[in-house]
């Protein structure tokens, strides 16, 4: 149902499209069996980025699997895993060298003004490595988060 509020006159109904039509786009995704929304499960396409990592299939409450657009570490092929982690070490190791020209000035502006140049060095160098660094772990992370999922996925079938 439309609202009849002023600011929402030109917003449009929201497009609802069964599950198995993903990844066409739509706002709401529901079961085609019994009509429950998957769409918090369903990860839509974005041009010219990898698939997120994530479980390859959700099941509904009915039983019925789908597709969601992610995949898990363990199903990439090795070249492209380590086109990925090549590309996370290059974007933190470019994040440090661009964020140490700004370290550095901070770090003499301090040691300039604190008269150390012991702080200077260590300011510096935090200034540089710490957002490299945490993109770095938040990655990795992520990398070894969906291997441990495989992992127990795997350990789960063997004992049931």
């Amino acid at each position: 149902m439309r609202s009849l509020s002023v600011l929402e006159l030109n917003k449009q109904d929201p497009i609802k499209r069964p599950a198995s039509s993903f990844p066409e786009r739509a706002d709401i995704y529901e079961c085609d069996n019994c009509g429950a929304d998957l769409t918090k499960h369903l990860r839509c396409p974005v041009s010219h980025s990898w698939p997120p990592y994530g479980p390859m299939r959700c099941v509904c409450q009915c039983g019925r699997a789908y597709l969601t657009g992610a995949v898990e570490w363990e199903c990439l092929s090795t070249r492209e895993r380590r086109e990925r982690l090549g590309v996370i070490f290059a974007l933190s190791l470019s994040l440090l060298v661009v964020l140490a020209i700004p370290g550095a000035f901070i770090g003499l502006l301090i040691g300039y003004l604190a008269a150390s140049r012991m702080w200077a060095i260590r300011i510096g160098l935090i200034i540089a490595i710490t957002p490299g660094l945490c993109m770095l772990v938040f990655e990795i992370g992520k990398i070894s988060l969906s291997i441990w999922r495989t992992n127990a996925l795997l350990r789960k079938k063997r004992v049931s």
